[in-house]
Parts: C-alpha cells; sequence; structure tokens
C-alpha cells in the first residue's frame, strides 16, 4: 500500500510494507479416514518471521468455508512444538476435515485445511464384540465407523485392532 503526500508543489509517494503474512499447512491428517481412537494426533507447520502469530485449530464436517467448530485456540506460532493432542471423546461420531488459523493482528488471518480426513467412531469395543457374536447388531449405517482395520468387514481382525490403540 502506499500513500501520497503533497507539499508546497512537490508530490512524495511513501510506501508502507504490511510485513509478511503468516503461513500455516495443516500436514496430518494426510489421507482419507484416518483413525481416531479418543484421540488424534493433528501435526502443522507454520511461519511469521516478523510478527508473534496465534494459531487456532479447528474440525469441520467438509473442507471448505472455515466454518468449524474450535478444537483449541491460542497456540503460539514461535512454539517449536507444531503439534496437538486432540482429545475426540466428546466428539460426535463422522468424518472431519482439520484446518488451522494463524493470526498475527498485521496481516488478514491465514486458512489452511488438512488434505485428508479424520474419522471419529463412537464404536466400542462391546459394540463391536456383540456384533460379532451376534448378541446385537451394529446398524448398517454405522458399520463404516466400525471397520478398524479397512478390510470391508465386520471381524475378529477390528476388535484386536480397537482393543490394541485403548
Amino acid at each position: 500500500a502506499s500513500e501520497v503526500v503533497i507539499t508546497a508543489g512537490s508530490v512524495t509517494t511513501v510506501d508502507f510494507v504490511m510485513g509478511a503474512p503468516p503461513e500455516i499447512d495443516i500436514v496430518t491428517p494426510s489421507v482419507a479416514g484416518e483413525r481416531a481412537f479418543g484421540k488424534y494426533a493433528i501435526n502443522w507447520t507454520d511461519s511469521d518471521p516478523d510478527n508473534a502469530a496465534s494459531i487456532s485449530l479447528y474440525f469441520d464436517n467438509d473442507n471448505t468455508g472455515a466454518d468449524g467448530a474450535l478444537i483449541t485456540e491460542g497456540i503460539s506460532e514461535d512454539s517449536v512444538i507444531d503439534h496437538y493432542e486432540w482429545n475426540t471423546t466428546s466428539t460426535s461420531e463422522g468424518i472431519y476435515w482439520i484446518y488451522g488459523v494463524i493470526d498475527d493482528e498485521v496481516n488478514p488471518p491465514v486458512v489452511s485445511y488438512s488434505s485428508g480426513s479424520v474419522m471419529v467412531s463412537e464404536i466400542s469395543k462391546n459394540n463391536l464384540r456383540d456384533h460379532i457374536l451376534g448378541v446385537a447388531a451394529i446398524p448398517p449405517s454405522r458399520i463404516s465407523y466400525a471397520d478398524f482395520n479397512g478390510d470391508g468387514a465386520l471381524d475378529i481382525a477390528d476388535l484386536i485392532v480397537l482393543i490394541n490403540h485403548e
């Protein structure tokens, strides 16, 4: 941006430099349907060489619009720990994209979405055990949330994966 200053017959242009805008890149999740077993590790890279910026993390049911729900806020861009452990136990079952907002309060905030998504499941080991044993079926609409090994079948292998992540 610049400003024109006129003084007694001369014109002077003064340039204002806002500084470099902050940058953020959400690194994980990087593929579709990464599993959250009660928690999920969100990783990112960030930069703002000339200002102290603050980072907020959100989850969203699509990967556009920056209209999701807050996970956490107030993370310092100056921190060397570009990682946050998201507790998903109170998050509704679904598939979510993660996005970060970095704001240095000088430049416009910058938004970055993950390239992949996170699958949050409310299926418990008891739900899965009962389904496998034929005691209580998991509804068809929730089958994908119970297929923990991703092989298309609900069986003992899924239960083992779930138990190993407890």
